[in-house]
């Protein structure tokens, strides 16, 4: 929703059952406006089951700052991935410096924010926050007195359950009839235990890489929320999913998959067991960076990109747009972009034309500046451009599958409705 990436996650219970997540929230204010319609109902607060700012990138959480600010939202627990901008520092020096591992060479962050302790020690000063916004964000959440905690999530952090990590509350032992898995990032013990994440690139792509990503299952129905995944990052994932620990171990083992298409298949077809799903939120806004092999394990029926007009990376790509097509399940996967389902105006609107005419009868007879300045700023607003620059894309499901496809999973029958900011 709105520039960059934002989703709100509504689970099946009923009234007060009911748990709403935020996952990111663009870099705006759209969501916060979303938000602020959405619940104006409320008589007092409303209380958030959890925010998840998937990874410290402004076009993900910035939009979070006005909200966490809006006395009428709280949150139980702010979840991150442990990847965190400090206030100061070079660019790795906010991330928690890098360490070698001298076993194998390959370099890791050095000190990832895992507990809610630390977040308050590291951000809970408003005079020590730089001139970065990541720490505004979290200072702002600090403030607010029903942001109750903060958290990381990890493959090695939250509620542990069979070999697997879930978002806590949401696993299937707690017998909600749906579960949220915890995808990424994938955490690499060191040998007394303390959890690492890789350095994968520079800073950018190290910061994209450790997105949280979670897979939502429903009945029969399953989303994966793709946060803004890179090569070398889908490739980790193929590599443990796939059951290749030969190559997470090895420094450079994860620049490039097997050689042999069968060891490739193979290892795919392994990770598909575990990250199939019904649809899929496309990795990093539709960029390039991305690989076949990830898409196949995924193998959505639907894909949804979440971008906006206002950047100027050409999200989404049109050569990836063809990759998602050609990688997706079925002869004709759909294909949902937040830029396509947005609102238009076919007309203008009729009071604002009249209000116009008024306001220029009135400056024609006075002839002040302020008049002047009315009758401007009328032309301004009729001149904007006909196209929201901003779409959202609505899903809805019962989690049941009829006919072969997946009932309210955009599958035979796009369920989008176009929203415009």
């Amino acid at each position: 929703m709105g520039q960059g990436d934002g989703a709100v996650l509504f689970t099946p219970e009923r009234d007060a059952n009911e748990r709403v997540i935020l996952i990111d929230a663009g870099e705006g204010d759209e969501m916060h406006r979303f938000l602020a319609g959405r619940f104006k109902g409320v008589q007092t607060r409303f209380q958030f089951h959890a925010a998840v700012l998937t990874h410290p990138d402004q076009d993900h959480y910035a939009g979070f700052e006005s909200i966490f600010n809006d006395p009428r939202f709280g949150f139980g627990t702010v979840y991150h991935s442990g990847v965190v901008e400090r206030p100061e520092g070079t660019q790795f020096e906010k991330l928690g410096g890098k360490v070698k591992d001298p076993a194998t060479g390959i370099e890791y962050l050095g000190q990832l924010a895992e507990s809610n302790e630390e977040m308050l020690q590291l951000f809970g000063d408003p005079d020590a926050l730089g001139r970065g916004r990541y720490p505004r964000v979290i200072n702002a959440a600090i403030r607010n007195n029903d942001v109750l905690n903060f958290a990381m999530l990890s493959t090695a952090h939250g509620q542990s359950e069979n070999g697997r990590s879930y978002l806590p509350g949401f696993a299937p032992s707690n017998a909600r009839g749906y579960s949220i898995e915890v995808i990424a990032p994938v955490v690499e013990p060191d040998a007394a235990g303390q959890a690492r994440l890789r350095v994968s690139g520079d800073y950018g792509e190290t910061k994209n890489g450790h997105s949280v990503v979670l897979r939502l299952v429903f009945g029969a129905f399953s989303v994966l929320f793709g946060g803004d995944l890179n090569a070398r990052a889908e490739r980790l994932l193929l590599a443990k999913y796939g059951d290749r620990p030969d190559l997470i171990g090895t420094k450079g083992g994860l620049d490039a998959l097997p050689a042999a298409a069968a060891e490739r298949q193979q290892m795919v077809a392994k990770a598909r067991a575990r990250l199939q799903s019904d649809v899929m939120k496309v990795c990093h806004h539709g960029a390039t960076d991305v690989t076949d092999e990830f898409l196949d394990a995924v193998k959505p029926a639907s894909f949804v990109i979440s971008s906006g007009d206002n950047e100027g990376h050409v999200h989404p790509r049109p050569d990836l747009l063809g990759r998602l097509g050609r990688m997706g399940r079925g002869a004709s996967p759909v294909i949902l972009s937040t830029e396509l389902q947005r609102s238009t105006r076919a007309t203008e609107d009729e009071k604002l034309v009249k209000a116009l005419n008024q306001q220029i009868e009135t400056y024609r007879l006075s002839g002040s500046a302020a008049d002047k300045a009315a009758v401007d700023a009328s032309i301004a607003l009729l001149a904007r451009d006909n196209v929201d620059v901003y779409g959202a894309i609505y899903l809805k499901t019962d989690g049941q599958q009829r006919d072969g496809s997946v009932d309210g999973s955009l599958v035979g029958r796009a369920a989008a409705q176009a929203v415009g900011f």
